[in-house]
């Protein structure tokens, strides 16, 4: 907690970069005035309320009220620092600031059409591919200014399509410099002390607090809007991630077919086949082999020849025999979390995707080559291995009746990362004989007197069995790791199938598909509140269990497309800034004070009712990575309102003329869920049974 004086030393420190730098002072009655009074609301971000304004005279503003408060100063410095000394026709101008005790904003430039995120995922009329190309490569002129055109560069750390805000002629500017940081141009790397950026956005590289970062890290992020602008998309997660797909189509000779699939005609086809390769080179693994932006424009611009793209993921040859490059130094460095290097002429990259590992390898010549040794030859030490004598560590618990893995099979697979979120990272690993493994690397459980009662919750949640829940393997947990092994979901997420796989090419989630996922969700979460008073242990504590996260990343969907519930149980161990994060499904009396008593069971209700309302808008409760909830319940209060069922259910199963009746059931029990007195909500066996019964409607 920062004290009084901490607080005084802080706010002169802001006080001393304003006075410096170019930006305007307002009072918090100028704004007031500005706004008239904050009457015209333009959206929420990850920091605060954005208002639509005027000046005087007539010119249109932005004014955003930060309200975040531990990173308001943090934010408002970066901004001033950034922006304050940058002047680019592709970056948000900023007025000014207002930097009083009740209030901290910024006032920017109004930009007239909205980001790039809506055009690319909510216009369904979408614009010209050529414009969207032209796009690309102002913004890359923006970026390429940011780490180019100044004294000192400036890396953004959050490059992503919701902060490319397009003007009055779809001209982009790039906003939201709150996690931007300066870079003497004399320094090749900064410190990183916290993760930055967006998941989906940001470069392996900032994955870790105290990693060493370069300005390549805008890059990978800008790599990864250029997949979003080919495919017109998100990029998805897991099996559906767009930039891989695209990656196996171009090592084929196939891109022409995904290109073709993105709908964009002949006429374009030079022009998306540039951007591929460009967009595969941005997100190369190892930010060296990451081009600079000013080579980006170039390529794009056609002014310079595009080389063939090497393989830009994680390395994925085995571990046996692998033949590497001559010249090679006599000795591996230990890894630093996930990468080791071996340099010569070219770059060869070890990897541990999931873990810490150190490796140290014997070389050995053979004609002219230098070979690494096999297995035996590789030292390895992982969480799973005693650091005093190599011993098996018997914190690596086995849940009954499930076929027991070897740690060495562990340390062999190759790992894929799924997803990450608040309470971490997922990966798919293989092992030997070929069966696939889900592993959760945790980052929620930090406080150490916590362990032996997650230990003992982990003993009852192992042995849930249910068709609609992920079966869990087993478990381990020391000081420095918290990981969970339960079965991999080929299929991926709900998330996936309502916001990723739309568009050209791509099936619809149809309307059968998505009662039964409905159904089978309800089934899974009407098991778990059941299983308290089944539970000797849960009912001596006096426990009544939930699952404390429902949203359509947790719900994976298996092999027969059956729904399964995912982390379930691990809200209570978050830490308290986890809990009390907005995230489009968190029930209201969540975000009250602190010590406030509620029932975690209405919470899920609450959840499981936006849920029903994302499967029929096919609307995501949350924008910009989740820093932007998006209200379903109150959006749909107020189509209701205008237009009765005129834009309420997703346009893709009104086209497949979907049962109405059916939908307006299910919708009448989304409201239930969602309304604000938790006496009100139903509970999940009556929730149920209702679906039960809308199944069973004759359409």
């Amino acid at each position: 907690m920062k004290t009084p004086s901490t607080l005084e030393d802080a706010s002169s420190d802001v006080e001393k970069i304003i006075n410096e730098l170019r930006p305007k002072s307002y009072s918090y009655e100028d704004l007031e005035r500005f706004t008239s009074k904050f009457s015209e609301p333009l959206g929420f971000g990850g920091y605060g309320e954005v208002y639509k304004g005027q000046f005087p005279s007539g010119v249109h503003i932005a004014v955003k009220v930060l309200a975040k408060k531990d990173v308001v100063e943090e934010t408002l410095m970066a901004e001033v620092r950034t922006l304050g000394k940058a002047y680019h026709r592709n970056l948000v101008k900023l007025y000014g600031y207002c930097f009083e005790h009740n209030m901290k904003a910024l006032v920017y430039e109004y930009i007239e059409n909205g980001s790039l995120d809506r055009i690319l995922y909510e216009n369904h009329n979408g614009i010209e591919w050529e414009t969207l190309y032209g796009i690309a490569i102002e913004t890359a002129k923006g970026i390429d200014y940011l780490h180019d055109g100044l004294d000192e560069r400036i890396i953004h750390y959050d490059i992503k399509a919701s902060n490319v805000l397009l003007g009055k002629t779809l001209s982009p500017k790039i906003t939201d410099f709150g996690l931007a940081k300066l870079m003497k141009r004399d320094v090749s790397r900064v410190p990183l002390t916290r993760i930055r950026g967006t998941f989906g956005y940001n470069a392996p590289e900032t994955w870790m607090p105290s990693s060493q970062v370069t300005y390549k890290c805008d890059v990978y992020s800008f790599g990864m809007m250029l997949f979003e602008i080919l495919g017109n998309r998100r990029n998805g997660e897991g099996e559906n991630w767009f930039p891989k797909k695209v990656w196996e189509k171009y090592k084929d000779g196939q891109l022409a077919h995904i290109i073709n699939d993105c709908g964009i005609t002949e006429k374009d086809y030079e022009k998306a086949k540039t951007l591929s390769m460009v967009a595969l080179w941005c997100v190369q693994y190892t930010p060296e082999r990451r081009p600079s932006m000013n080579d980006v424009v170039l390529m794009l611009q056609n002014k310079v020849p595009v080389d063939m793209p090497s393989y830009p993921f994680q390395f994925r040859q085995s571990w046996d025999s692998s033949m590497l490059p001559r010249e090679v130094i006599a000795e591996i460095p230990p890894t630093q979390e996930v990468i080791a290097e071996v340099r010569s002429e070219a770059t060869f990259t070890i990897e541990s995707s999931y873990f810490s590992r150190k490796l140290a390898g014997k070389f050995r010549k053979k004609k002219g080559s230098q070979v690494l040794e096999s297995e035996k030859a590789i030292s390895l030490s992982s969480p799973y291995t005693s650091q005093q004598d190599g011993s098996k560590n018997k914190s690596l618990i086995f849940f009954e009746g499930i076929r027991q893995f070897e740690l060495e099979d562990l340390l062999k697979s190759q790992a894929e990362m799924l997803r990450k979120d608040d309470f971490g990272t997922s990966y798919k690993a293989v092992l030997d004989n070929g069966e696939f493994l889900c592993i959760n690397r945790l980052n929620i459980i930090q406080d150490e007197e916590k362990r032996e009662n997650i230990e003992t919750y982990m003993e009852v949640l192992g042995n849930l069995r249910h068709n609609n829940i992920v079966s869990m393997k087993a478990y381990y947990f020391s000081r420095d790791e918290k990981l969970l092994f339960s079965d991999y979901m080929p299929k991926g997420s709900l998330f996936s199938f309502l916001h990723t796989n739309r568009g050209v090419g791509q099936a619809p989630l149809d309307w059968n598909t998505r009662l039964k996922i409905a159904a089978g969700v309800a089934c899974g979460l009407d098991f778990i509140h059941n299983y308290s008073s089944q539970s000797p242990t849960l009912v001596a504590r006096g426990v009544t269990l939930s699952h404390g996260n429902i949203k359509s990343t947790n719900v994976l969907i298996d092999s027969t497309g059956n729904p399964r519930l995912t982390e379930f149980g691990l809200f209570a161990f978050a830490s308290a800034t986890v809990r009390s994060r907005s995230n489009g499904y968190r029930a209201p009396e969540t975000l009250l004070a602190e010590g406030r008593k509620f029932s975690y069971q209405k919470v899920d209700i609450y959840a499981f009712g936006v849920l029903l309302l994302e499967i029929l808008t096919g609307k995501c409760p949350f924008k910009n990575g989740g820093s932007e909830v998006v209200d379903l319940r109150r959006m749909v209060q107020q189509v209701i309102k205008k237009d009765w069922m005129a834009k309420v259910f997703d346009s893709e199963l009104v086209m497949h003329q979907a049962s109405e009746q059916q939908m307006v059931g299910l919708l009448e029990i989304a409201m239930s869920c969602t309304t604000f007195s938790t006496d009100k909500r139903p509970s999940i066996c009556s929730v149920f049974n209702m679906i039960k019964d809308i199944r069973n409607t004759e359409e």
